[in-house]
């Protein structure tokens, strides 16, 4: 269903014996299912994940923004790709900046802040006032490799379908795996928490964003695409 990840069992279990061509359209759907690059996400975008109430206040706060959104085709697999941002940005990013505006105590601002290499990353960034963000490869997105830029429907790599079978940890040809970049970003946040700051602002990935929160333990992976954090959404994780 559509509160599922979209796990490569399911899948397995809706395509029966079906045909090779008919398999890859079902594994199709389950990845749209799973909302990994949707436009549309079941979360609001700015309500970050409750944290429970026996843990005590930490002393960082990371606001982490996802871009907003791309000028991609549905169906087609895009990560690593420097991907343009629709006609709508220049609306978008104003609503990401009062959406900030909302979430930050009154007269702060972000001791630093980071940024994904990516245009669409670092365009946001400037537009919120921050063009010098310290550019950071560990935010990219999930590396595709072979697949990407490609309708899904047109990828016949035997590869895919074990990609489906077992998402978090099989990588796409020449491409990395879920485990892979939760690694990294997992190293990106043991340096982060080691600074002096209070508040850190993160303009990074859709990908990148759920492997921070897993991080932070406000969910596991079995769901963790119910989580997924909508196009110029804000989430607060605090270390």
């Amino acid at each position: 269903g559509r509160g599922a990840p979209g796990d490569g069992q399911t899948c397995a279990r809706r395509r029966g014996g079906e045909s090779t061509t008919r398999k890859a359209n079902k594994a199709g759907e389950c990845l749209q299912e799973s909302r990994f690059f949707s436009n549309i996400a079941p979360r609001s975008a700015h309500a970050p994940a409750s944290l429970p109430t026996n843990i005590k206040p930490y002393a960082m706060e990371l606001y982490f923004v996802r871009h907003t959104s791309v000028a991609v085709p549905p169906g087609v697999c895009y990560g690593r790709t420097d991907v343009p941002l629709r006609d709508t940005f220049g609306q978008e990013a104003a609503d990401v900046r009062a959406r900030l505006a909302e979430l930050l105590p009154a007269g702060t601002a972000f001791d630093h802040v980071y940024t994904s290499p990516l245009s669409r990353c670092t365009r946001l960034a400037a537009s919120c006032g921050h063009p010098d963000a310290e550019r950071d490869d560990r935010l990219l997105e999930l590396d595709f490799g072979a697949w990407e830029m490609r309708a899904y429907d047109d990828i016949d790599d035997p590869r895919l379908e074990e990609w489906y079978a077992d998402y978090l940890n099989v990588a796409p040809t020449r491409g990395e795996s879920f485990a892979m970049q939760r690694q990294r970003v997992a190293h990106f946040l043991d340096e982060v928490r080691r600074r002096p700051w209070q508040r850190v602002g993160v303009f990074t990935h859709a990908g990148v964003v759920l492997c921070a929160e897993l991080y932070a333990g406000h969910f596991g992976c079995d769901g963790m695409f119910g989580h997924l954090t909508p196009y110029g959404g804000v989430v607060r994780i605090d270390l």
